[in-house]
């Protein structure tokens, strides 16, 4: 603005310096007032001043003047054209900043959160992998201890199969014995009958005849085994 008032009072200044001072015909030297007296002259060639080449000079600089201001009113309007949209992408842009910090609030907000799990996810882990690896010694341990019990039950099943075996022959062996000792007494019982029973028929036949005296009474023994048969006596004592 202060640009424009400067060249407009140049441009006031040239005009009045290039009318000032130029007289026009029938006026005064100054324009004003009744038309001046001019004196009648003779033959000699009128030379009256050339106005219209002056005017045409100041149009011309009045043009040039206007297409000068045309000039900064275009540069003015492409100025003020350029800080509206300067103003608008200022606008654009403070908005998308602020969604991009608000956006980054955020981000940091999710990206924290997803750092305190991950933290609490690896000792998860590590506890996890603790036990897992004591749970795998006790299974080492309870794995080795199932071998030895394997073995001790092979072992033991082993043992027992023998044994059976060797109870059930000895018990065929017992029963072998127990038939042989049945067998033995059955003989040994028949041969005390057989002895007792020759015994018996010998004493019967030495025997003498029953007595009877002194309230005592004498009767030979029955011709088979009894009590005291086995012993060699072959009566029995009646008292």
């Amino acid at each position: 603005m202060e640009n424009i008032n400067t060249l407009n009072e140049l441009r006031t200044q040239e005009l009045a310096a290039s009318v000032g001072g130029r007289p026009f015909p029938g006026l005064t030297p100054r324009g004003y007032g009744p038309p001046a007296y001019v004196p009648p002259m003779g033959n000699p060639p009128v030379h009256t001043p050339r106005h219209s080449a002056v005017v045409a000079e100041n149009i011309k600089s009045e043009q040039a003047f206007v297409e000068n201001r045309r000039a900064m009113c275009e540069s003015l309007k492409c100025a003020e054209e350029n800080e509206i949209v300067a103003s608008e992408t200022r606008a654009v842009d403070e908005s998308f900043a602020a969604q991009k910090l608000a956006e980054e609030h955020e981000q940091n907000r999710r990206a924290a959160e997803t750092e305190a799990i991950a933290a609490r996810a690896a000792e998860e882990l590590h506890l996890r992998q603790a036990e897992f690896d004591a749970a795998k010694e006790r299974m080492m341990a309870a794995e080795d201890s199932l071998q030895r019990a394997a073995a001790a039950n092979d072992r033991a099943q082993a043992a027992r199969q023998s044994e059976a075996v060797a109870a059930e022959q000895v018990s065929n062996e017992a029963r072998s014995a127990e038939n042989k000792l049945s067998c033995s007494r059955s003989a040994e019982d028949k041969a005390i009958h057989q002895r007792a029973a020759a015994e018996g028929t010998l004493v019967h036949a030495a025997a003498p005849a029953p007595l009877v005296g002194h309230g005592r009474f004498y009767a030979p023994g029955p011709a088979g085994p009894g009590p005291y048969t086995r012993y060699g006596y072959g009566s029995r004592y009646l008292m």
